[in-house]
C-alpha cells in the first residue's frame, strides 16, 4: 500500500479547520505562552510543519521511485 493510498483514506474533515477552530486554538496558545513568546511559538510551529512536509515529499518520491523500479523489474 502506498503513501498516497493511505493518505487518501484519511477523511478530509479531520484535516480541515474552520475559522472558529483556528481562533480558539490561537487564544489557547496565547493564554499558555503569552504575547511575548507567541511569535517564537508560531515560527517554530510553521518551521516544524515545513520540515514534516519536506520529509513526507521525500518519502513519497522515494516510494514512487521504488515502485517504478519494481514495475520495470516485474516487466522483464
Amino acid at each position: 500500500m502506498t503513501i498516497k493510498v493511505i493518505l487518501s483514506k484519511i477523511p478530509t474533515t479531520m484535516l480541515s479547520l474552520g475559522p472558529q477552530e483556528i481562533v480558539v486554538i490561537l487564544l489557547v496558545v496565547l493564554m499558555i505562552f503569552g504575547p511575548s513568546k507567541l511569535p517564537e511559538v508560531i515560527k517554530s510551529v510553521f518551521s516544524t510543519m515545513r520540515k514534516l512536509r519536506q520529509e513526507l515529499d521525500n518519502i513519497t518520491s522515494q516510494i514512487d521511485i521504488d515502485e517504478i523500479t519494481k514495475d520495470k523489474k516485474d516487466k522483464k
